[in-house]
Parts: C-alpha cells; structure tokens; sequence
C-alpha cells in the first residue's frame, strides 16, 4: 500500500496507495538512476499491514568498473539474439546478477526465447508477478 526510497533516511520519493486504488504493476524507476557506490533502501507496505509494518530492501550499486563492465557487455552484443542468448546462458550459474541485468535490460532486442525467459523468472516461486503486484 506504500512504497519509498530513501538514502540516509531521507525519503526521496514515495507513494502511497488507497483502498480504491491499490499500488499495481511494475514501476518505472521514479528518481535519478542509481550511481556507482549509493545505498538506498526501499520500503515496501503491503496492503492491510499498519503504519511501520514494512519490508526495507537496501540496494548497492557497484562500483564504477562493475557499470563500465555492464555497458561494455551490452555494447559488445549489439543486437545479435544469438549473442544476448548465449552470454546471458553462460552467466546464470557463474555471475546471477549479470544474467539477469542483461535478460532485463531495455538494450536486449525483441526475441521470442528471452520474452520466454522473462516470464519463467517472474513466474518463479517467490518472485511476485506485475499481475500479482498489489501493494
């Protein structure tokens, strides 16, 4: 029912939900992106839970060279399917993080095998479909 990020708990965005209208669905990331070495920590308040009943997620950005190593893989796979498909493969039980930073990254190009791939990740036990969404 309510969500904030915050740094230093210092709130720099959140949302509120109503009982009419109800958090749905994926958000798009609503503040400046992440830099290199920040720690923010977002809240979450589902529905029905009272004031200061929240779940705290802290999220770290690596450091400069882990991003320049992520942009230079995308860059390196341009728009070949073929390539997306197999270095994400190659990194799912080697580096998890990199996998899935790549499988939903907006640079990916369309194909049916990662849109495939998507899903089976976000229908997973334990991961909350945007349809499931309700916060």
């Amino acid at each position: 029912n309510e969500i904030k990020i915050s740094r230093d708990r210092n709130i720099l965005w959140s949302k509120s939900g109503t009982i009419g209208k109800r958090i749905k669905g994926p958000i798009q990331w609503p503040i400046t992106p992440i830099q290199a070495g920040e720690k923010l920590v977002i809240s979450l308040r589902p529905k029905g839970a009272s004031f200061g009943e929240e779940a705290n997620i802290i999220l770290q950005a690596k450091s400069d060279d882990e991003f320049q190593k992520i942009d230079n893989t995308i860059n390196s796979l341009g728009n070949s399917k073929s390539k997306w498909i197999n270095i994400i493969n190659q990194n799912l039980e080697k580096d998890r993080n990199l996998a899935l930073t790549l499988l939903f990254s907006d640079q990916a190009p369309k194909s049916k095998v990662l849109d495939q791939a998507r899903s089976v990740v976000l229908e997973k036990e334990g991961c909350l479909k945007a349809k499931q969404l309700n916060k």
